[in-house]
Protein backbone atom coordinates (compact mmCIF):
# COMPACT_ATOMS: atom_id res chain seq x y z
CA UNK A 1 0.00 0.00 0.00
CA UNK A 2 1.47 3.39 -0.66
CA UNK A 3 0.71 6.31 1.72
CA UNK A 4 1.83 9.84 2.90
CA UNK A 5 1.95 11.34 6.20
CA UNK A 6 1.01 15.04 6.21
CA UNK A 7 1.67 16.65 9.71
CA UNK A 8 0.37 19.80 10.26
CA UNK A 9 -0.84 22.12 13.30
CA UNK A 10 -4.01 24.48 14.35
CA UNK A 11 -4.34 28.14 14.23
CA UNK A 12 -5.78 30.81 16.56
CA UNK A 13 -7.70 33.70 15.19
CA UNK A 14 -6.86 37.18 16.42
CA UNK A 15 -9.44 38.94 14.48
CA UNK A 16 -10.05 41.37 11.47
CA UNK A 17 -7.13 44.87 10.90
CA UNK A 18 -9.99 45.67 8.32
CA UNK A 19 -13.70 44.96 8.29
CA UNK A 20 -14.94 46.17 5.03
CA UNK A 21 -13.25 48.66 2.67
CA UNK A 22 -13.28 50.32 -0.39
CA UNK A 23 -12.06 47.30 -2.11
CA UNK A 24 -11.10 44.91 0.15
CA UNK A 25 -12.54 43.52 2.99
CA UNK A 26 -11.91 41.19 6.04
CA UNK A 27 -7.84 41.32 6.42
CA UNK A 28 -7.10 38.88 9.09
CA UNK A 29 -4.41 38.19 11.70
CA UNK A 30 -3.67 34.84 13.57
CA UNK A 31 -1.22 32.29 14.60
CA UNK A 32 -0.23 28.99 13.68
CA UNK A 33 0.24 26.53 16.77
CA UNK A 34 2.03 23.55 17.69
CA UNK A 35 -0.85 22.04 19.83
CA UNK A 36 -3.71 20.64 18.88
CA UNK A 37 -1.77 18.75 16.40
CA UNK A 38 -3.40 17.51 12.66
CA UNK A 39 -1.84 14.36 11.59
CA UNK A 40 -3.36 12.85 8.53
CA UNK A 41 -2.57 9.80 6.69
CA UNK A 42 -3.30 9.39 2.34
CA UNK A 43 -3.20 6.26 1.17
CA UNK A 44 -4.34 4.10 -1.68
CA UNK A 45 -6.85 2.13 -0.36
CA UNK A 46 -8.79 1.61 3.15
CA UNK A 47 -11.11 3.72 4.79
CA UNK A 48 -11.50 7.77 4.33
CA UNK A 49 -12.88 10.73 5.36
CA UNK A 50 -16.08 12.67 4.82
CA UNK A 51 -13.68 15.36 3.21
CA UNK A 52 -11.51 12.98 1.05
CA UNK A 53 -13.44 12.28 -1.94
CA UNK A 54 -14.45 15.47 -3.07
CA UNK A 55 -10.98 16.85 -2.56
CA UNK A 56 -9.19 14.17 -4.28
CA UNK A 57 -10.95 13.68 -7.00
CA UNK A 58 -10.71 17.04 -7.73
CA UNK A 59 -7.15 16.73 -7.45
CA UNK A 60 -6.18 13.45 -9.35
CA UNK A 61 -9.14 12.53 -11.66
CA UNK A 62 -11.48 9.99 -10.98
CA UNK A 63 -9.28 7.11 -11.76
CA UNK A 64 -7.10 7.74 -8.75
CA UNK A 65 -9.14 5.78 -5.51
CA UNK A 66 -7.24 7.03 -3.17
CA UNK A 67 -8.64 7.17 0.89
CA UNK A 68 -7.36 9.36 3.66
CA UNK A 69 -7.62 8.93 7.56
CA UNK A 70 -7.54 11.51 10.09
CA UNK A 71 -4.89 10.67 13.07
CA UNK A 72 -5.29 13.55 14.95
CA UNK A 73 -6.94 16.82 14.84
CA UNK A 74 -8.24 20.33 16.87
CA UNK A 75 -11.60 19.41 17.85
CA UNK A 76 -13.95 20.55 15.65
CA UNK A 77 -15.91 23.97 15.33
CA UNK A 78 -14.38 25.61 18.51
CA UNK A 79 -11.85 28.40 16.75
CA UNK A 80 -8.85 26.42 15.40
CA UNK A 81 -9.52 26.31 12.20
CA UNK A 82 -9.25 22.18 12.19
CA UNK A 83 -11.63 21.85 8.35
CA UNK A 84 -9.05 24.08 6.77
CA UNK A 85 -5.67 21.90 8.20
CA UNK A 86 -7.47 18.84 7.79
CA UNK A 87 -8.32 19.48 3.70
CA UNK A 88 -5.38 21.47 3.38
CA UNK A 89 -3.76 18.33 4.45
CA UNK A 90 -5.39 15.83 2.46
CA UNK A 91 -5.35 17.88 -0.35
CA UNK A 92 -1.36 17.67 0.00
CA UNK A 93 -0.83 14.16 0.61
CA UNK A 94 -3.40 13.61 -2.87
CA UNK A 95 -0.64 15.64 -4.71
CA UNK A 96 2.53 13.34 -3.37
CA UNK A 97 0.32 10.11 -4.62
CA UNK A 98 -1.27 11.06 -7.89
CA UNK A 99 2.11 12.72 -8.93
CA UNK A 100 0.73 16.61 -9.51
CA UNK A 101 2.44 19.60 -8.77
CA UNK A 102 0.46 22.25 -7.48
CA UNK A 103 0.95 25.43 -5.46
CA UNK A 104 -0.34 25.09 -2.33
CA UNK A 105 -3.45 28.32 -3.04
CA UNK A 106 -4.01 26.00 -5.53
CA UNK A 107 -4.67 23.41 -3.60
CA UNK A 108 -6.84 25.78 -1.18
CA UNK A 109 -9.14 26.66 -3.68
CA UNK A 110 -9.83 22.83 -4.80
CA UNK A 111 -10.45 21.92 -1.15
CA UNK A 112 -13.03 24.93 -0.97
CA UNK A 113 -11.24 26.96 1.55
CA UNK A 114 -10.27 31.41 2.55
CA UNK A 115 -13.74 32.15 1.68
CA UNK A 116 -13.72 34.74 4.78
CA UNK A 117 -9.82 34.20 5.50
CA UNK A 118 -7.02 33.47 4.81
CA UNK A 119 -4.94 32.45 8.10
CA UNK A 120 -5.28 28.78 8.02
CA UNK A 121 -4.35 28.82 4.16
CA UNK A 122 -1.12 30.71 4.55
CA UNK A 123 -0.16 29.42 8.05
CA UNK A 124 -0.51 25.66 6.98
CA UNK A 125 2.63 26.95 4.01
CA UNK A 126 4.82 28.98 6.20
CA UNK A 127 3.57 28.75 9.95
CA UNK A 128 4.39 31.53 12.42
CA UNK A 129 2.30 34.99 12.62
CA UNK A 130 0.35 35.42 9.18
CA UNK A 131 -1.55 38.56 8.19
CA UNK A 132 -3.52 38.31 5.13
CA UNK A 133 -4.92 40.89 2.74
CA UNK A 134 -8.76 39.82 3.01
CA UNK A 135 -10.78 39.10 -0.04
CA UNK A 136 -11.90 41.74 -3.16
CA UNK A 137 -15.36 43.20 -2.81
CA UNK A 138 -17.69 45.34 -4.36
CA UNK A 139 -21.70 44.27 -3.24
CA UNK A 140 -21.28 40.88 -1.50
CA UNK A 141 -18.70 38.43 -1.11
CA UNK A 142 -18.80 35.12 -2.99
CA UNK A 143 -16.99 31.97 -2.75
CA UNK A 144 -13.23 32.09 -4.57
CA UNK A 145 -13.17 31.27 -8.21
CA UNK A 146 -9.67 31.49 -8.86
CA UNK A 147 -6.02 31.78 -7.02
CA UNK A 148 -6.53 35.55 -7.11
CA UNK A 149 -9.62 35.41 -5.35
CA UNK A 150 -8.15 34.29 -2.21
CA UNK A 151 -6.99 36.54 0.61
CA UNK A 152 -3.31 36.99 -0.48
CA UNK A 153 -0.13 36.68 1.92
CA UNK A 154 0.54 40.50 3.17
CA UNK A 155 2.95 39.36 5.74
CA UNK A 156 4.74 36.07 7.86
CA UNK A 157 6.35 36.88 11.11
CA UNK A 158 8.67 34.22 12.96
CA UNK A 159 6.54 34.23 16.84
CA UNK A 160 8.54 34.54 19.41
CA UNK A 161 9.77 30.81 21.39
CA UNK A 162 10.04 32.93 24.44
CA UNK A 163 6.39 33.13 24.63
CA UNK A 164 3.50 30.58 25.52
CA UNK A 165 0.38 30.41 23.86
CA UNK A 166 -2.63 29.27 26.75
CA UNK A 167 -5.89 27.73 25.39
CA UNK A 168 -8.97 27.24 27.16
CA UNK A 169 -11.72 25.37 25.30
CA UNK A 170 -14.75 25.34 27.50
CA UNK A 171 -16.88 22.11 27.08
CA UNK A 172 -19.92 24.80 26.67
CA UNK A 173 -20.64 27.16 24.85
CA UNK A 174 -21.46 28.33 21.28
CA UNK A 175 -20.62 25.82 18.33
CA UNK A 176 -20.81 28.09 14.91
CA UNK A 177 -20.69 25.38 11.67
CA UNK A 178 -19.77 27.27 8.67
CA UNK A 179 -23.13 27.23 7.07
CA UNK A 180 -23.92 29.24 9.81
CA UNK A 181 -21.89 32.32 8.75
CA UNK A 182 -23.86 33.44 5.49
CA UNK A 183 -24.53 37.16 7.52
CA UNK A 184 -20.59 37.70 6.79
CA UNK A 185 -20.70 37.44 2.55
CA UNK A 186 -23.12 40.95 2.99
CA UNK A 187 -21.73 42.69 6.13
CA UNK A 188 -21.91 46.13 7.08
CA UNK A 189 -19.74 48.98 7.78
CA UNK A 190 -18.67 49.28 11.71
CA UNK A 191 -20.01 51.87 13.11
CA UNK A 192 -16.14 52.79 14.78
CA UNK A 193 -13.46 54.55 12.51
CA UNK A 194 -11.38 51.21 11.32
CA UNK A 195 -7.91 53.31 11.58
CA UNK A 196 -8.06 51.76 15.26
CA UNK A 197 -7.71 48.37 13.92
CA UNK A 198 -4.79 49.40 11.81
CA UNK A 199 -3.22 51.02 14.47
CA UNK A 200 -3.54 47.79 16.60
CA UNK A 201 -2.69 45.36 14.23
CA UNK A 202 0.66 47.36 13.93
CA UNK A 203 1.09 46.98 17.95
CA UNK A 204 0.54 43.08 17.34
CA UNK A 205 3.47 43.90 14.34
CA UNK A 206 6.11 46.14 16.63
CA UNK A 207 5.55 43.57 19.19
CA UNK A 208 6.48 40.58 17.47
CA UNK A 209 9.17 42.48 15.65
CA UNK A 210 10.76 44.00 19.09
CA UNK A 211 9.76 40.84 21.16
CA UNK A 212 7.79 43.56 23.86
CA UNK A 213 4.86 41.17 25.04
CA UNK A 214 3.00 44.34 26.49
CA UNK A 215 2.71 46.09 23.08
CA UNK A 216 1.69 42.72 21.27
CA UNK A 217 -0.91 42.21 23.92
CA UNK A 218 -1.70 45.93 23.89
CA UNK A 219 -2.41 45.49 20.38
CA UNK A 220 -4.36 41.70 20.40
CA UNK A 221 -6.33 43.38 22.49
CA UNK A 222 -7.42 46.28 21.19
CA UNK A 223 -8.46 44.23 17.89
CA UNK A 224 -10.67 42.32 20.28
CA UNK A 225 -12.50 44.74 21.62
CA UNK A 226 -12.97 45.95 18.11
CA UNK A 227 -14.27 42.76 17.33
CA UNK A 228 -16.29 42.53 20.25
CA UNK A 229 -18.19 45.58 19.62
CA UNK A 230 -18.58 44.67 15.54
CA UNK A 231 -19.87 40.97 16.08
CA UNK A 232 -22.00 41.96 19.31
CA UNK A 233 -25.14 42.15 17.33
CA UNK A 234 -24.63 38.30 16.30
CA UNK A 235 -23.20 36.82 19.17
CA UNK A 236 -25.08 38.35 22.10
CA UNK A 237 -22.60 39.94 23.96
CA UNK A 238 -18.59 40.68 23.48
CA UNK A 239 -17.67 37.24 23.36
CA UNK A 240 -19.50 34.39 21.73
CA UNK A 241 -21.06 32.77 25.07
CA UNK A 242 -20.53 33.51 28.72
CA UNK A 243 -18.01 30.46 28.78
CA UNK A 244 -15.76 32.09 27.12
CA UNK A 245 -15.81 35.23 28.57
CA UNK A 246 -15.38 33.32 31.74
CA UNK A 247 -12.48 31.58 30.35
CA UNK A 248 -11.33 35.23 29.00
CA UNK A 249 -11.49 36.31 32.70
CA UNK A 250 -9.91 33.67 34.06
CA UNK A 251 -7.20 33.85 31.36
CA UNK A 252 -6.53 37.46 32.36
CA UNK A 253 -6.87 36.87 36.40
CA UNK A 254 -3.83 34.17 35.83
CA UNK A 255 -2.05 36.88 34.53
CA UNK A 256 -2.26 36.13 30.42
CA UNK A 257 -2.15 38.62 28.13
CA UNK A 258 -3.18 39.69 25.14
CA UNK A 259 -6.58 37.67 25.89
CA UNK A 260 -9.29 36.86 23.23
CA UNK A 261 -11.70 34.71 21.44
CA UNK A 262 -10.57 32.87 18.57
CA UNK A 263 -13.16 33.08 15.45
CA UNK A 264 -16.57 32.17 17.24
CA UNK A 265 -15.35 30.42 20.24
CA UNK A 266 -16.31 29.39 22.44
CA UNK A 267 -12.27 28.80 22.21
CA UNK A 268 -10.05 31.66 24.85
CA UNK A 269 -6.34 32.29 24.78
CA UNK A 270 -3.59 34.43 25.89
CA UNK A 271 0.05 34.88 25.56
CA UNK A 272 3.01 34.56 28.87
CA UNK A 273 6.25 34.11 28.91
CA UNK A 274 8.01 30.89 29.31
CA UNK A 275 9.13 31.42 32.88
CA UNK A 276 5.39 31.63 34.13
CA UNK A 277 3.97 28.29 33.09
CA UNK A 278 3.76 27.05 36.40
CA UNK A 279 2.92 29.95 37.79
CA UNK A 280 -0.55 30.97 35.59
CA UNK A 281 -1.02 27.50 35.27
CA UNK A 282 -2.09 26.87 38.94
CA UNK A 283 -3.83 30.26 38.93
CA UNK A 284 -5.82 29.36 36.14
CA UNK A 285 -7.36 26.31 37.98
CA UNK A 286 -8.63 28.22 40.30
CA UNK A 287 -9.83 31.16 38.16
CA UNK A 288 -11.46 29.01 35.67
CA UNK A 289 -13.37 26.66 38.99
CA UNK A 290 -14.31 30.16 40.64
CA UNK A 291 -15.69 31.17 36.55
CA UNK A 292 -17.67 28.28 36.39
CA UNK A 293 -15.74 26.96 33.33
CA UNK A 294 -15.13 23.49 32.65
CA UNK A 295 -13.05 23.27 29.86
CA UNK A 296 -9.70 21.70 28.66
CA UNK A 297 -6.20 24.13 29.13
CA UNK A 298 -3.55 23.65 27.05
CA UNK A 299 -0.14 25.54 27.21
CA UNK A 300 1.03 25.68 23.32
CA UNK A 301 3.91 27.38 21.25
CA UNK A 302 3.49 28.89 18.49
CA UNK A 303 4.34 26.46 15.27
CA UNK A 304 7.28 28.62 13.21
CA UNK A 305 6.96 26.11 10.10
CA UNK A 306 4.06 24.86 7.78
CA UNK A 307 3.11 21.37 7.38
CA UNK A 308 5.29 18.86 7.04
CA UNK A 309 4.76 15.50 3.99
CA UNK A 310 6.06 12.17 5.30
CA UNK A 311 6.88 9.45 2.73
CA UNK A 312 6.05 5.90 5.10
Amino acid sequence: MMKVEVQAGSRIHLGFYNILSKARIYGSLGIYLEEPKTKVIVHDSGSFTEEAPEVIGKICGEKYKLGAEVLSSPPRHVGFGSTTQISMSIALGATKLCKKRLDYRKLALLAGRGAISGIGIHAFRYGGLIIDGGRKFSDRLRNPANVSDLPPLISRLKFPEEWSIVLVVPKEGKRVKEEDEAFMYMPHHPSFDQAILYKAMMMVLHGVLSRDLDVFSQGVEEIQRKMGEYFESYQGGPYSSEKTLGAVNALTLAGARGVGQSSWGPLAYGFIVNERKSEVEEKLKIFLKREGVDGEVIFTKARNRGARLIHL
